[in-house]
């Protein structure tokens, strides 16, 4: 019997009959063309799906990357549930809720919710960890995490904010916000960026993401908050 039962959220939609999910007014992927990422403000997406040589759906890798986690987390006999469950662009309201309904009836519960970076410059790379504002359980979760993937990616820029002592970050997503349980949110890598991209697209680049969560996940079964 596990420690904890953790919570996995995959951030934003997948894909249904070959059409992504998400929203394209929060785009949520990218395009590139011989290294170069190319601009949805110069081009629309049908063009940019036709001359694209790498592309990358966020929503998609997330649920591919989880998928990963729950399989060994599974193989290791640790709980967790799958609060998305769907390829459809889950509310988050809906994806609270089912976690905070799982928690209240099993208790002992740790929400990871999954995602990938962006920015508009394609310089931009590495990794975060949030939290919400404050010190919380949240923040020794976070800790855990970021060590670890600085550990699977030493040569990926880690973004830490040191300010408060620890290196999470701290915004008020709503996921992390409005749960009732100790709750993360990963931003591993960006895809926005070719080489990080080429990684984040790849089986290896993406069993070594869910790798370094999962070993945050052994860390916690074997040591608590």
């Amino acid at each position: 019997m596990s420690r904890y039962t953790y919570l996995f959220d995959a951030g934003h939609g997948g894909m249904i009959n070959g059409v992504y999910q998400t929203d394209p007014k929060i785009w949520k992927r990218a395009y590139f063309k011989n290294g170069t990422l190319l601009s949805p403000n110069e081009h629309n997406e049908k063009w940019l799906e036709s001359n694209c040589d790498l592309k990358y759906y966020e929503g998609v890798g997330n649920r591919d990357i989880a998928k990963r986690i729950m399989k060994l987390c599974a193989d290791n006999k640790i709980s967790y549930y799958d609060v998305v469950n769907s390829e459809s662009d889950v509310a988050l309201e809906k994806r609270v809720g089912n976690a905070n309904s799982y928690h209240s009836k099993y208790k002992n519960c740790i929400y990871i919710s999954i995602h990938g970076n962006a920015f508009d410059k394609e310089s931009a790379q590495g990794f975060s960890v949030y939290t919400t504002p404050g010190f919380t359980n949240s923040d020794l979760v976070a800790t855990i995490l970021f060590k670890e993937i600085a550990l699977e990616f030493p040569d990926h820029k880690p973004r830490p904010d040191n300010t408060d002592g620890d290196p999470d970050s701290e915004a008020n997503f709503y996921v992390l916000k409005h749960t009732s349980m100790p709750a993360v949110l990963s931003e591993t890598l960006f895809y926005t960026n070719y080489k990080e991209c080429q990684i984040m697209a790849s089986e290896e680049g993406r069993q070594r993401i869910a790798n370094a969560h999962f070993k945050a996940i052994q860390h916690l079964e074997k040591y608590g908050i």
